[in-house]
Order: structure tokens, then C-alpha cells, then sequence
């Protein structure tokens, strides 16, 4: 047949689609339109097809996407396996992503395979990881790419999570290629959904697993994380690294190591790697990660840099560590220096971690009195000193001196001294 066949073939099959008339009528007279888009069918291979919005043969619109689909579909079939398993559909957002998104699940269910369709649009990342993870037999993504707007186009996706091969795009292209235009079967919506062959998906199903997996890889082959597997970081451990250590960065000017749970390191690991933080290659940089600094050795930390993390948002701090805290801010405010010395001698019975927990919540509260304090320069004056003695603990000063310091008021800059 010629493209004018085509054209008329496409006229009389659709002549109930009032849409499709209108746009095809208004290119009656334009002959060199109608052979574009009648004189082929859109070209299908191992990426789909793509092309230009509109009516006719070698365009993307619902009739081109229904017998790709019926085509795809009749390829699964061959499979029981295939059809139960089933076909995950996505969608960017392009005009008519979604509604061919949801025609290409109306044909399939029609043909008995199951559907996995997504709520919302999803970048194809997401698609190929959702196949892989809920085990389909196939994928499908409405997306043109980088074409220009007025395209769309329709990719498909191997179980594996990757564009089909070209022997299994030749085979789906033989089974559309066998197809007319009014072949392909269509549930209704409603249909698909009592049936239970057409399943909606989101977030639960597939985007919070894909994020959980993002986050547990490395983005760039010069970071180097140590011990997220939960095992101890050992001396064998630290070695390894050194090894790597002196290889140079393969694209970075820098490579950063990453230490896991360091607090958990032996004496032994902890000095093994005390060499390899004095005398490391200088384009190398160590991240040692512990839920509190005294849980390194004085010597590990004073080759480092102390960097501590707030809190994160909607982590509630303990009660009892709060109202401790607001005793401890209460008596520094407007307590008697005997009343705040007794109180003080029992801090030296405190770890460095405790005192650490409770020198950031006293800095809080303080920080809460600049609001109330009728002597706001007094409480300002107070948090800085709170502030220094917490800082006093990054260097090594112990639990004991800070506490005495709190009892006695010998810090430099003590306004307990001015009161």
C-alpha cells in the first residue's frame, strides 16, 4: 500500500475517533504532510520508537503505542511465566507520557500479563531499577529523551533491568510488523483494576528500597568507605587501606577515606592507623566517624580535626539528660556558688561523653535564657563560657578539670568571677 492508502485506511478504520478525524482532515490538502506521515510505520529497535505528536503511521500517538504494545504484549505471551511476572510501566513528563503510559497498561492487561504501573511520573533510573526489584519480565518508559518537546517515544526494558537486545527488538518488531493498527485488545480501566492484574505503585513499592540503595554507594571512585559493612575496622583492616592509600586518585585531585564506627577500633588499629595519619600521602584525607571523640585515642585525635555533628532534626534528646541540663543552666544563671559547687563536684563522676551530652544541652538551655534572663548579657556570657569548656574536651582536657572549672571559676573569662 501506498502512503494515500494508508492515509485513507487510516480515515476509515478511525472515523469514530472525532479527534483524529479533525487533525487528519486538516491535512487533506497538504501532500507532502500525509506522505511524511503515512509513506512508514514508526521504526521500532533496541531503544523503541520516538517520534513527533500527531495522527498517522510515523507518529507517536495512542494507536501506534497500542499496537507496539500489542506487539510487546504478544511476545510475553509465549511465556506463562513472563505474562505473571508481569511489566513495570513509567512515565516523564512529556504531553501524552501519562496517557500512553496508561494505554500501554490497558493493552497489556487485555493480554492477561500483569501490570505494575507508577502513581507519578519516575526518571528511567528509577524504572530499571523497579524491574529488576520486583522481579518483572519486562519494562516500559514513555520518554522521548533529549528530543525536542513536540516528540514522545516508547523505550523498552529487558528483565535485567537494561534496553532490550537487538535479537529480542527484531522478534518484537516481527510480532508489530504482523499487526494492523484496530488489532490490539484494550481493558477498561476499572476492568484492569478489579481484575488484579493492573497494580498502582509508588513509593512503598519500589522509590524507598531505589533511595536506600542509592545512599549505601559510593558516587565517586576516589571515596572509599571502611567498615559499612559493620565489621570491626582491624589492623589487617587499616593495612589494606594504607595500601590503597598510596595509590593515586583516579580522577580527583584528593581521595577520601571514610571510617566507619572508628570508635570501635582496638588499640592496635587505632595506632596502626596513627602512622598512616602522620605520615599518609598529602592528597589523602581520613574521615574517622565515632559516636563520641573519647572513643579515640588522645593520640589519634590530636592528628585530627574535631568536626561535631548537630543533631538531626526531630531527634529527641534524653529527658533526663534535658532536665539535668536545666539544672546545671539554672544554677550558672542565678544559683549560689556553693549550691553550683556541690553541684559541680558530681560531674567528675561523668565520662567524657556524658559531660559532652550535657555541656551541648546546658549550652541550649543558656541559650533558651537569653530570651527570659533579665540579665541577657550575663546569659550571653555564660553560653560562650559553656561553649569553651565543651570545646575544652576536643583536647584532651578531662571530665574532672571541666568540672572544676565549673565548681571554681578559674576558666579565663569566667563571668561566674564578674557576678
Amino acid at each position: 500500500m501506498g502512503y494515500r492508502d494508508n492515509y485513507q485506511a487510516w480515515l476509515r478504520d478511525f472515523a469514530a475517533d472525532e479527534q483524529a478525524m479533525a487533525e487528519l482532515k486538516a491535512i487533506e490538502g497538504d501532500e507532502k504532510e500525509i506522505e511524511d506521515r503515512f509513506y512508514r510505520n514508526l521504526s521500532f529497535g533496541t531503544a523503541g520508537m520516538r517520534g513527533v505528536l500527531a495522527m498517522g503511521m510515523n507518529r507517536m500517538n495512542v494507536y501506534t503505542v497500542r499496537r507496539a504494545t500489542q506487539g510487546l504484549s504478544d511476545f510475553l505471551s509465549a511465556n506463562e511465566e513472563s505474562k505473571r511476572r508481569g511489566v513495570v510501566i513509567a512515565y516523564d513528563s512529556r504531553r501524552m507520557s501519562r496517557e500512553f503510559a496508561e494505554e500501554t497498561a490497558l493493552v497489556l492487561c487485555a493480554n492477561g500479563v500483569h501490570v505494575f504501573l507508577f502513581d507519578a511520573l519516575r526518571p528511567v533510573p528509577i524504572l530499571s531499577y523497579a524491574v529488576r526489584h520486583l522481579h518483572a519480565a519486562a519494562g516500559v518508559v514513555i520518554t522521548a529523551s533529549h528530543n525536542p518537546p513536540q516528540y514522545n517515544g516508547y523505550k523498552v526494558y529487558a528483565e535485567d533491568g537494561a534496553q532490550i537486545s537487538p535479537e529480542v527488538a527484531a522478534e518484537v518488531t516481527a510480532k508489530i510488523d504482523a499487526l494492523s493498527f484496530t488489532a490490539a485488545r484494550r481493558m477498561e480501566r476499572e476492568a484492569a483494576m478489579e481484575s488484579g492484574l493492573l497494580q498502582i505503585i509508588g513509593n512503598k513499592e519500589v522509590d524507598d528500597d531505589y533511595i536506600a540503595q542509592v545512599k549505601t554507594l559510593s558516587i565517586h571512585p576516589d571515596i572509599v568507605r571502611v567498615g559499612e559493612d559493620g565489621k570491626d575496622v582491624n589492623v589487617a583492616a587499616v593495612r589494606a587501606l594504607r595500601s590503597d592509600a598510596y595509590i593515586l586518585p583516579n580522577e580527583a585531585p584528593r581521595k577520601v577515606y571514610q571510617i566507619e564506627n572508628a570508635g570501635s577500633m582496638n588499640a592496635s588499629a587505632q595506632n596502626a592507623m596513627l602512622k598512616l595519619l602522620e605520615d599518609g600521602p598529602p592528597y589523602a584525607a581520613f574521615l574517622l566517624l565515632a559516636e563520641s571523640d573519647g572513643d579515640l585515642l588522645p593520640t589519634v585525635r590530636s592528628r585530627c580535626e574535631t568536626l561535631r555533628l548537630d543533631r538531626l532534626a526531630g531527634e529527641a534528646p534524653d529527658p533526663a539528660l534535658v532536665e539535668q541540663s536545666r539544672t546545671l543552666a539554672g544554677l550558672l544563671l542565678t544559683g549560689g556558688e556553693l549550691e553550683r559547687m556541690e553541684y559541680c563536684v558530681g560531674l567528675e563522676k561523668l565520662d567524657r561523653e556524658g559531660l559532652a551530652a550535657l555541656l551541648d544541652q546546658t549550652v541550649e538551655r543558656l541559650r533558651e535564657g537569653l530570651l527570659t534572663s533579665p540579665d541577657r548579657k550575663r546569659a550571653l556570657a555564660l553560653t560562650e563560657h559553656v561553649k569553651a569548656l565543651r570545646s575544652a574536651l576536643d583536647f584532651n582536657v578531662g571530665p574532672g578539670h571541666i568540672a572544676g572549672w565549673l565548681c571554681a571559676g578559674s576558666m579565663p573569662g569566667n563571668p561566674n568571677k564578674t557576678r
